[in-house]
């Protein structure tokens, strides 16, 4: 009896792999079309995102798309430049009503990203084409820290990351990201280069607790609707640092103060700890300010 349990346990640890390799995120599957018009295209989902091109990236209407899926009411797009390059950035999601689909069933998935917290463990570009030119957007050091997303054929990391030119979404090399296996289906093992585990959308590290935003984080300069409001953030499946928290006894909510960046300054604010996932695990996790 005692064998047939240990035998049970062994294989349902095994799906439990097998599964968690399985639902790796990846920038693999895509269906193709074209757009009757021509809209700009950021890097990441937001005007707020670099724009390639001294600002000027834009989708040449009527060309053809790759449509990788939607986020926040943008949508993921891979298509050629006129320079023969390629670029893969997002346009806005009302472009769904000039989408004339010619491959798939033209409905637009949602992208399901894994958003964590790693460092580069070499130097390495960022690039917007991982497909035929793999032109440099921006140099990237070592050690530079950085929000995985997915992968792509297995070769690339798509990540987001803070540069120059603000928050930037772009490719890697999968061998320059500190803590991926390449052999496990696009998981992390922990304890490398700072990152210290993950649970279900929420990493951690030792100057505090990454966690993804389920919705837009309404703010205030106290852990309470006492203080000041200091404007709403649209950060919704985002990854947020989150450093302490607060109860809120009026209320009986707990708070929590976040590092919102904005631009090249840094603002520290309070939010309520119900707008991320895995609350109880995210407040389990911080220390009381």
């Amino acid at each position: 009896m005692r064998k047939r349990m240990i035998s049970l346990v062994l294989l349902v640890i095994g799906l439990c792999l097998v599964a968690a390799a399985a639902q790796a995120a990846t920038l693999d599957n895509y269906f193709t079309c074209k757009f009757s018009y021509s809209p700009a295209v950021y890097s990441g989902p937001g005007t707020s995102y670099y724009r390639a091109n001294n600002s000027k990236a834009q989708y040449g209407g009527g060309g053809v798309a790759r449509v990788y899926g939607q986020e926040n009411g943008w949508i993921l797009i891979g298509y050629q430049l006129g320079s023969g390059d390629y670029r893969i950035g997002y346009i806005e999601g009302k472009a769904v009503n000039k989408m004339h689909s010619y491959s798939g069933s033209g409905n637009i998935p949602h992208l399901s990203f894994e958003y964590r917290s790693v460092t580069l463990s070499s130097s390495c570009s960022l690039t917007d084409d991982p497909v035929i030119n793999t032109k440099t957007v921006f140099s990237l050091a070592a050690g530079t820290s950085c929000t995985y997303l997915a992968s792509l054929n297995g070769k690339w990391a798509y990540i987001e990351v803070y540069t120059s030119s603000g928050w930037t979404r772009g490719f890697v090399p999968l061998s320059s990201v500190s803590g991926y296996s390449g052999n496990s289906g696009g998981t992390y093992q922990s304890g490398n280069s700072g990152y210290s585990g993950y649970n279900g959308g929420t990493s951690y590290s030792s100057s505090g607790v990454w966690a993804v935003a389920k919705q837009k984080l309404a703010t205030r300069s106290g852990p309470s609707t006492r203080y000041t409001d200091t404007g709403t953030y649209f950060l919704q499946d985002q990854a947020v640092l989150v450093l302490a928290k607060h109860w809120d006894s009026v209320n009986n909510i707990w708070w929590v103060k976040c590092r919102i960046e904005t631009g090249n300054t840094d603002r520290y604010l309070w939010t309520g700890a119900k707008r991320f996932y895995n609350e109880d695990y995210l407040v389990s996790q911080l220390p009381i300010e």
